[in-house]
């Protein structure tokens, strides 16, 4: 027999119409009843499609693509993924904390959890850009990297980013330091 107060203890038996609800059931009911008349919260999707917009306007302005926002999201996911794959599993979390939800969703599509960084230089995060440029863009990799980077700079905390550039490798660094004209010891 249940516990009156609609709590399940190990020693209690269940009823037949409770044996035969889905655990997943009887957590929503528990935690609705006597709750009918509070105001449920309400998630505003719209927040976060501008969120990302935003960063996708500013890609499609640095890059002249303004009416290719399809093809700025795909360069901001690759250049992101190939950040995403140089880092530690620790620093991927810091840095996709700042980012928002959707831009987060596809941060982390196809991450695989190794605990290590995957080991390339600057040609294949060139490689990878390369294979998503538009004709318009083509064999402008360095300035797809560029305007990433500057919309991360827009958006990301100068500390964060400064730890992502202390883990990438030398020839990625500076290309970096060339296309944000930074000076680093």
């Amino acid at each position: 027999m249940a516990d009156p107060n609609n709590e399940l203890h190990w020693f209690n038996k269940l009823t037949e119409e409770e044996s035969c609800q889905k655990s997943s059931d009887k957590k929503r009911q528990s935690k609705s009843k006597g709750k009918e008349n509070m105001a449920i919260g309400k998630v505003n999707f719209d927040k976060y499609g501008r969120n990302a917009r935003q960063w996708v306007i500013e890609l499609t302005k640095l890059l002249d693509l303004e009416t290719e926002r399809e093809r700025a999201w795909i360069l901001l996911r690759v250049v992101l993924h190939a950040i995403r794959d140089r880092l530690s599993p620790t620093e991927v979390f810091h840095l996709s904390a700042q980012f928002p939800m959707l831009i987060r969703g596809a941060f982390f599509e196809g991450y695989h959890y190794t605990g290590e960084p995957k080991k390339f230089h600057v040609d294949e995060l060139k490689s990878r850009i390369e294979e998503v440029l538009p004709e318009v863009l083509a064999g402008k990799e360095e300035e797809v990297f560029k305007a990433v980077l500057i919309v991360l700079y827009n958006h990301i905390s100068t500390g964060e980013l400064d730890d992502i550039y202390e883990n990438m490798p030398k020839d990625i660094k500076q290309l970096w330091d060339e296309n944000l004209n930074i000076q680093t010891v």
